[in-house]
């Protein structure tokens, strides 16, 4: 069942069928009721269940870039040599191999035109071998809470740390042009809600193993499913039941609202919560850049 096909069932049941005429004004409490129940049975559900709600994807990072030389003058301009800069880098982070400064490229203007955030006055005049980097990820639009995140060789997660810690990292060992060594991340922490800092910098793409709660988000639009298994769509009517009745004062709403918590009871009985939890496992396939 949908969003639509849960507020219609329910309200045709207790006699209210003119959801845009004299039951309108009624049908917007009866998404609100219906997101009530629904967020309480997802509660249940998540005590009972060790891994209800949670979901596995992967993090694709972006690989350094350091090809050419690049000449600074002072100003927040950079001009490269044998460099093919791209629109994609902006936002991305900019060092020069001989300095711990790091700055964001702001603006792309050619393959070899580039500015920065703010001024370089590093030996204006010389040219410098340097690395764009990308440390910063995207979590998964529908992560919640970030559960464990996995090393790219090894079955093992990374370690998670506060922001403070993180920076102490990067200030200690800043990012260096080295296409020799390999960096791949061990360490992660969270920049904004929906973002990761992960270090060291990895240098290449690779995907990076998530397990993740997912955020619930109010059912709003009519097509909108809830996540939970099908049979507790039922459920989610009988609730909806009791509660359009109790607004009617009919006596059939203590009925319904036993009945209700029977079944749901029932149910999250007989949910899965004895599962194994999701295990992060390393995944090795590497991707074209």
């Amino acid at each position: 069942m949908d969003f639509q096909e849960i507020y219609e069932t329910g309200m045709r049941a207790c006699h209210h069928p003119d959801l845009t005429g004299t039951d309108a004004e009624l049908l917007i409490e009866v998404k609100k009721w219906i997101n009530h129940r629904y967020k309480n049975i997802c509660s249940l559900l998540g005590h009972r269940d060790p891994v209800y709600g949670r979901a596995k994807s992967t993090l694709e990072t972006v690989a350094s870039y350091n090809t050419g030389t690049v000449e600074v003058d002072g100003t927040t301009a950079l001009v490269g040599t044998d460099t093919v800069w791209t629109e994609a880098m902006e936002g991305r982070k900019f060092k020069l191999s001989s300095f711990n400064e790091v700055y964001e490229l702001d603006t792309y203007t050619s393959a070899t035109a580039f500015t920065i955030t703010k001024a370089c006055n590093e030996d204006a005049g010389d040219e410098f071998s340097y690395v764009i980097y990308q440390d910063i990820i995207s979590l998964p639009a529908d992560c919640a809470q970030v559960v464990s995140i996995g090393q790219w060789r090894r079955p093992k997660a990374m370690d998670k740390i506060g922001i403070r810690k993180m920076r102490e990292l990067q200030l200690a060992d800043p990012f260096s042009v080295d296409p020799i060594t390999v960096a791949d991340p061990l360490y992660w922490c969270y920049k904004t809600p929906s973002t990761i800092i992960v270090y060291p910098v990895p240098s290449r793409v690779i995907l990076l193993p998530i397990d993740y709660t997912k955020d619930l988000t109010n059912l709003s639009d009519d097509a909108d499913e809830p996540i939970f298994d099908i049979n507790f769509h039922d459920v989610l009517v009988m609730g909806l039941m009791a509660d359009i009745y109790k607004y009617d004062d009919d006596l059939r709403a203590r009925d319904e609202l036993t009945e209700f918590k029977q079944r749901r009871a029932e149910l999250i009985r007989k949910a899965a919560w004895d599962t194994d939890p999701l295990e992060i496992t390393p995944n090795i396939k590497r991707t074209a850049v």
